[in-house]
């Protein structure tokens, strides 16, 4: 299972955003992956260039853009400079013509001149560039690839005020660690007959950006075939993940999947003679991970849930994926997040 198998959802478009009101992103860009377009990696945001395609705009501390229907324009790798005055296509334009038929470079600009831009950047999910093509590709964090959108949208109070309680609370986790050598070993995989299809916890790209920020310790790094499966399809054996033997095994995108991971996944491992003997499945200490596409709002929720299920002394106990976190022990406040969604960033 791939982090492809992520389910999708209809975003609103640009001039039903502007029509509706900014609360409609939370519901979808905010929450997750909007067409291609998921982001991460915990570094700093970089503000991104906003100019006018008119000589009317509102100076702001991050640009120029304009706030009536003169349009204005964002400027993100690889698309370059975009000119919005009506709908867009989240969707990377190297990975569409990568992956569906008949659709070309010719076609990219027909779309775009005919209907509306393509605003996206796939490649930032595990930092290569879509389709293996040579470019000045840049690649983003999620909270960068935030504050791009936020000025699509015309919403970057919202994006700074989330990314202020993200940065909260990755501090609050990182101050209250103990030393690398005492914390548990985690190997984060899926588990797909009798192999193990292994990714690594801490590597670079928005597919880890609810691992990365609670420093993790990879018990997989020295296991032979490892390096060349990350985000890759090569397995390892039962064997070889029995060797490593990890504290705590974290089941890779089955937030996204959670019938076939209770159903299937767990029962297999807990019945296979092999991966039975894992002390992670003797302890218990088997659990559903997060999904590698993600945006701002699950990235919160998978950042505070890897926290639990790694850390359980230091930040409460993981209630499982039906149940809620309980308040006094909830990592982000829920009506923080709720209101800046609502457009309320006042703090």
């Amino acid at each position: 299972m791939s982090d492809d198998d992520a389910i999708t959802r209809e975003a609103p478009t640009r001039r039903e955003y502007l029509t509706y009101g900014g609360s409609v992103i939370g519901g979808g860009l905010l929450a997750g992956c909007a067409g291609d377009t998921a982001g991460s990696d915990p570094t700093p945001t970089a503000s991104g260039t906003a100019t006018p395609t008119t000589d009317t705009g509102t100076e702001t501390p991050t640009g120029t853009t304009t706030r009536g229907d003169t349009g204005y324009s964002v400027t993100m790798s690889p698309m370059g400079t975009v000119e919005f005055d009506a709908d867009v296509h989240h969707i990377d334009p190297l990975r569409a013509v990568d992956s569906l038929d008949g659709l070309d470079e010719g076609n990219v600009g027909t779309v775009t001149g005919t209907v509306g831009p393509f605003f996206a950047n796939r490649g930032s999910r595990a930092n290569n560039v879509p389709g293996g093509v040579q470019t000045d590709y840049r690649f983003y964090s999620l909270w960068e690839i935030l504050s791009k959108f936020a000025e699509v949208y015309q919403v970057r109070d919202r994006s700074a005020a989330l990314k202020s309680v993200r940065d909260g609370m990755v501090a609050h986790i990182q101050s209250n660690l103990p030393p690398e050598d005492e914390r548990p070993t985690v190997a984060l995989a899926g588990f797909w007959q009798g192999e193990f299809y292994v990714y690594d916890p801490n590597k670079p790209g928005f597919g880890s950006a609810h691992t990365r920020p609670v420093q993790l310790v990879d018990a997989l790094p020295d296991v032979e075939g490892y390096a060349a499966s990350n985000w890759q399809t090569s397995p390892i054996s039962v064997e070889a993940m029995l060797e490593a033997d990890p504290d705590v095994y974290i089941s890779h995108n089955a937030v996204g999947s959670p019938e076939y991971y209770q159903d299937t996944a767990l029962p297999e491992m807990r019945d296979d003679p092999v991966a039975s003997q894992l002390s992670a499945v003797q302890n218990d200490r088997v659990y559903p991970g997060g999904l590698g596409l993600q945006g701002p709002l699950f990235d919160l929720f998978q950042i505070e849930m890897t926290a639990k299920q790694v850390s359980p002394d230091l930040f409460g106990e993981y209630p499982g994926l039906r149940e809620p976190v309980p308040e006094e022990e909830q990592l982000f406040d829920r009506q923080r997040v709720r209101d800046i969604v609502d457009g309320d960033t006042r703090r």
